[in-house]
C-alpha cells in the first residue's frame, strides 16, 4: 500500500469512526439502505477492483455532514437517513464514473472489462440512489437532486471532449465533488428546516466539499495548496452561526481541519530540497 493511500486509509477510519460515535443509530440505518448495493463489488474481479481503487472520502463525510447540519430531532428521521444514503450511492457513482474514464485514458492500468465494470457499477448506484428518492415522495427533493445529477453528467460529457481546456476540465470536476455537498445541504433545509439560514448551510457545505476533494487529491501529492482557503471560509463561517449548529458542525470541521494541517504539513515536507550527501558528510566533518 502507498503513502497516499494509507493516509487516506487514516481519514477514513477517523472520519468512520467520529459517525459511529456521534450517530450510531442513523448510521446503522443508512449501511441498511446501502446494502442494496453491496453486489456492485461483485461486478469487479479482484485485479479490477486494485486497479478502480478503494471508496472516495467524501462517501463517508456526506452522511456526516447532513446528520451534522440536521437537528438532533430531526437527525433520526427516516427521509433524513434515506437522504444521507442516497447522498452516499451518488457519491460512489460519481467516482466509479470518474474511475471508469481513468481506467479509459490509460488501458495499461487495466482491462478494458474493468472500466465497463466501474461505469455500470456507477450506473447501478445512481439507480439505486433514485429509487430511494423516489420513496421521499417529495418533489423539491427530486430537483434538487435532477439538477445535480445533470451537472454531474454535463461534467463526465465535457471531461470526454478533446476540445475541453484541461482548466475546464478540473473546475468541473471540483464542482461535481462539491455539488453533492451543496445538494445535501438544500435538501436538509428542505426536509427539517433549522435555524441555520440556507444561504449559510450552502456555504458551509460547499467548503466542507472544497476541503475533502483538495484532502483526496493532497494525500496523492496534489492539492494541499488549495485547503487554506475554504477552511478559513469554514472556521469564518462556524463562528458566526449559532451556538447549537455550531456545536453539531464543530466535531466534523475539526477533523478536518486536523487532517488538512497533516496534508499540508506532509505536501511542504515532500517539497522541500533535500541536501546532497557532499553537503551532509561536510556538515559531519565540520
Amino acid at each position: 500500500m502507498d503513502r497516499a493511500a494509507r493516509l487516506l486509509g487514516r481519514i477514513n477510519t477517523r472520519i468512520d469512526g467520529l459517525a459511529a460515535a456521534r450517530f450510531p443509530l442513523e448510521m446503522r440505518r443508512v449501511n441498511a439502505r446501502l446494502a442494496g448495493a453491496s453486489h456492485v463489488a461483485a461486478l469487479l474481479s479482484p485485479l479490477q477492483q486494485g486497479a478502480i481503487g478503494s471508496p472516495a472520502m467524501s462517501e463517508r463525510v456526506l452522511p456526516l455532514l447532513v446528520f451534522s447540519l440536521a437537528s438532533p430531532a430531526a437527525a433520526a428521521r427516516d427521509d433524513i437517513v434515506v437522504l444521507a444514503a442516497v447522498l452516499s450511492l451518488m457519491r460512489r457513482a460519481n467516482w466509479l464514473h470518474a474511475k471508469g474514464r481513468l481506467l479509459g485514458l490509460h488501458p495499461s492500468q487495466a482491462t478494458p472489462p474493468g472500466q465497463a465494470a466501474a461505469v455500470l457499477g456507477g450506473d447501478l448506484c445512481m439507480s439505486i440512489a433514485f429509487k430511494l428518492l423516489a420513496g421521499l415522495r417529495s418533489m423539491p427533493v427530486m430537483n434538487v437532486f435532477a439538477r445535480t445529477a445533470l451537472r454531474m453528467a454535463e461534467g463526465d460529457a465535457r471531461q470526454l471532449e478533446s476540445t475541453a481546456s484541461q482548466e475546464g476540465a478540473d473546475a468541473l470536476i471540483v464542482e461535481g465533488a462539491v455539488g453533492l455537498h451543496v445538494a445535501a445541504a438544500r435538501c436538509v433545509a428542505l426536509l427539517a428546516p433549522a435555524c441555520t439560514s440556507v444561504a449559510d448551510a450552502v456555504a458551509v457545505a460547499r467548503c466542507v466539499g472544497l476541503i475533502g476533494y483538495a484532502l483526496e487529491r493532497g494525500c496523492g501529492g496534489e492539492g494541499a495548496d488549495s485547503i487554506a482557503a475554504p477552511l478559513a471560509r469554514l472556521e469564518a463561517l462556524l463562528a458566526r452561526l449559532p451556538a447549537h449548529s455550531r456545536a453539531s458542525l464543530l466535531p466534523l470541521a475539526s477533523l478536518l481541519r486536523e487532517e488538512s494541517e497533516t496534508a499540508t504539513t506532509r505536501s511542504a515536507a515532500t517539497a522541500a530540497p533535500k541536501p546532497d550527501a557532499g553537503s551532509c558528510r561536510a556538515g559531519v566533518s565540520a
